[in-house]
C-alpha cells in the first residue's frame, strides 16, 4: 500500500475513533430510558377551529411558551395547518397547565409569500439581548396543497418576538421586509429542495443558528432534511452540505444532544446523531416510545420534555417526558 493510502486509512480510523465517544454517549443516553405521556390542562375548546403543530418549548422570565397553529374547521386545508395563523400560550408549571394568549403571527398582505396561511412554528433565542425569533412556514395566494403547480410551493419566514414581564408578547414583527428567509431552490437545479422548504427546526450551535428544514424536490417527492446556517439571523441563511440532503425523511424532533445534534423520527422512534451537526449516524437505541409530532425543549442540551399532538386530536396538546 502506498504511503498516501496508509495515511488516508489512519486518518479515517482516527476520525472514527474521535467520533465514537460522542455517538456512544447518545446511545447510552437513550438506553434504559422510558417516555411518560401526560395530558395538559387549561385549554379552552372552540369548535370553530382546529389546533395543531405545537412548536418546541422555550422559557423566559419564569414563563414557558409554546406556539401553535389555529385553523378554521371550514378551511379547505383544515388539518394540514397550511391555512392557519400562529397562536401562543404560556405555562408557569413546566408545561402541565397552559394559558392561551391568542394571536402571535397572522397571514401576510396580498401578494406576499404568506398571504394565505402561516404554520409550523419553531422558536429560538438567538442572542443574549432578550429577543426571540420565530421561524414559520408561509403559503401564498392560490395555495391548495393539491398538485404540483407553482402556487403550491412553500417558504420559510421569520419574526422577532419580545415579551413583557407579565408573559404577554409586547412585540411580534416579521423580519426581512415580510419576505422569506429561505425559499425553494431553482426548479432546474435538481436539488432535494427544488419544490418546497418546510418544517423549520432551529438550534443554537457554534455561536450560529443552524436551521434544519425539510425539502421536497417535486410534488409527491421524498422529503429530505437539509440545513441552512446563519451567522447573523437578520442577514442571511446559507445552505450547507453543497445543497445535498443530510437525511432522508423529516424528523420532527431535532435539538442539541451533548456536543452534537440528535434527530428523532418520533413516530417510527428512529434516532440519528451527528457529533458535528452534519454527518448523521443512525443509533441502535431508539426513542423509547412512538409519539405523534413530538417537539422538544430548546432550553436544554439534551432530550428532556416537550409537547406533542395526540393521535386522536382533541383539546390542546399532550406532554411527553423522557427519564
Amino acid at each position: 500500500m502506498r504511503l498516501s493510502g496508509i495515511l488516508i486509512l489512519i486518518s479515517f480510523i482516527y476520525g472514527a475513533c474521535k467520533q465514537n465517544p460522542h455517538k456512544a454517549g447518545a446511545e447510552n443516553f437513550l438506553a434504559g430510558k422510558s417516555v411518560t405521556v401526560l395530558g395538559t390542562a387549561g385549554w379552552v375548546n372552540d369548535d370553530r377551529y382546529v389546533i395543531s403543530q405545537p412548536s418546541n418549548v422555550i422559557t423566559n422570565n419564569g414563563y414557558t411558551y409554546v406556539f401553535y397553529v389555529k385553523e378554521p374547521v371550514n378551511s379547505p386545508m383544515a388539518g394540514t395547518g397550511y391555512g392557519g395563523t400562529i397562536q401562543y400560550a404560556f405555562s408557569r408549571d413546566h408545561g402541565n397547565t397552559w394559558s392561551d394568549q391568542g394571536l402571535c403571527i397572522g397571514t401576510g398582505l396580498a401578494g406576499q409569500f404568506d398571504a394565505a396561511g402561516v404554520c409550523k412554528p419553531a422558536v429560538i433565542k438567538a442572542t443574549e439581548d432578550g429577543f426571540f425569533y420565530l421561524y414559520y412556514v408561509g403559503v401564498g395566494e392560490g395555495f391548495t396543497n393539491a398538485d404540483a403547480s407553482s402556487q403550491n410551493k412553500t417558504a420559510i419566514g421569520i419574526a422577532k418576538i419580545i415579551f413583557n414581564d407579565n408573559g404577554i408578547i409586547r412585540v411580534s414583527i416579521k423580519l426581512n421586509s415580510g419576505k422569506p428567509v429561505l425559499e425553494a431552490s431553482e426548479p432546474a437545479s435538481g436539488y432535494f429542495d427544488a419544490y418546497r422548504v418546510d418544517d423549520p427546526n432551529p438550534i443554537n450551535l457554534n455561536g450560529q443558528i443552524w436551521l434544519y428544514y425539510t425539502g421536497l424536490d417535486k410534488w409527491g417527492g421524498t422529503p429530505r432534511m437539509g440545513l441552512a446556517v446563519s451567522a447573523d439571523i437578520n442577514k442571511s441563511h446559507v445552505r450547507q452540505n453543497n445543497n445535498r440532503a443530510l437525511l432522508d425523511g423529516s424528523p420532527t424532533l431535532i435539538q442539541k444532544q451533548d456536543v452534537g445534534v440528535i434527530a428523532i423520527f418520533s413516530e417510527t422512534q428512529n434516532a440519528w446523531f451527528a457529533p458535528d451537526g452534519l454527518r448523521f449516524i443512525k443509533l441502535k437505541q431508539k426513542f423509547p416510545s412512538p409519539v405523534n409530532y413530538a417537539r422538544g425543549n430548546v432550553d436544554t442540551s439534551s432530550l428532556s420534555w416537550g409537547l406533542y399532538m395526540p393521535a386522536e386530536h382533541g383539546l390542546g396538546f399532550n406532554k411527553w417526558q423522557i427519564k
